[in-house]
């Protein structure tokens, strides 16, 4: 996880971190945002937006991000809808 993402710049920072150990599910959360995990998902709760690092291409980033109220499937690696 890398907290205070937004308030700290670090947008960037995990891509290399998944970049390398292509196993791990990077998660972005900034001050404004939580996640509340409950067997194999999280739902997006405050106000923030996270951002999920997946060591694939989304348009310009290789992150993509979650609004509140989302939830996400971590054994599927992927949004529920």
């Amino acid at each position: 996880m890398n907290p205070h993402l937004l308030s700290q710049k670090r947008e960037n920072e995990l891509v290399t971190v998944v970049d390398l150990h292509r196993e791990l599910l990077g998660i972005g959360i900034p001050g404004s945002a939580g996640i509340v995990v409950r067997g194999d998902a999280f739902e997006v709760v405050g106000e923030g937006r996270v951002a999920i690092y997946d060591d694939r291409k989304h348009g310009c980033c290789w992150y993509y991000w979650l609004e509140p109220g989302r939830s996400f499937d971590l054994r599927g690696r992927r949004p529920r809808p």
